[in-house]
């Protein structure tokens, strides 16, 4: 089986809307940025992520010196959005059903041996990964609740539960329809 993406967004990309042709499906999506920490001088432990090697390069830098403390969301919901880095995905599939399912492929790359990421559908936790360092992989089945609902999908950034942490950058997701 070879899939098909049905959106995909980046940083230099965050909006997309697909209008329906006849009966096919469509999506609007977006990515929105909470709190980023984009360091325009220079990056601290060696690395360079500045806003100009970002904009050329396609992500967007969550630093670890602002990781929200990895027990804050200990009731598994998301919270204190107004002051957490945040990567917000939300997507609408158009003329789906809740028989279909979208499978949201992220890519992130860890500057660092202490990057964590808390990945939330809804706000509700769902796992916490810890990222190896250079590229990585999230891939999150989610199942259409129905047609035109919206799904939010939220990557947060948190500390080791040793109070560590290292940066990150968002580079994009790609969604499919299954």
């Amino acid at each position: 089986m070879t899939l098909e993406a049905f959106f995909s967004l980046t940083p230099q990309q965050p909006m997309v809307k697909r209008l329906p042709v006849e009966d096919g499906p469509a999506v609007n999506a977006f990515v929105n940025f909470w709190n980023m920490a984009a360091l325009a001088w220079g990056g601290a432990g060696g690395t360079t992520p500045t806003l100009e090697r970002q904009l050329t390069e396609g992500w967007v830098y969550l630093s670890g010196g602002t990781a929200a403390p990895y027990d804050e969301d200990a009731n598994n919901v998301i919270c204190n959005r107004e002051r957490s880095q945040i990567v917000e995905i939300g997507f609408q599939g158009i003329n789906v059903t809740d028989r279909n399912q979208f499978l949201a492929v992220v890519g992130l790359h860890a500057l660092g041996e202490n990057a964590m990421v808390r990945v939330a559908l809804y706000r509700n936790v769902l796992r916490t990964e810890h990222l190896r360092p250079g590229d990585n992989t999230l891939a999150v089945l989610i199942d259409c609740p129905y047609d035109r609902a919206w799904i939010y999908l939220d990557l947060k950034h948190v500390k080791m539960p040793d109070g560590k942490a290292s940066a990150f950058g968002f580079k994009g997701v790609t969604g499919y329809l299954l």
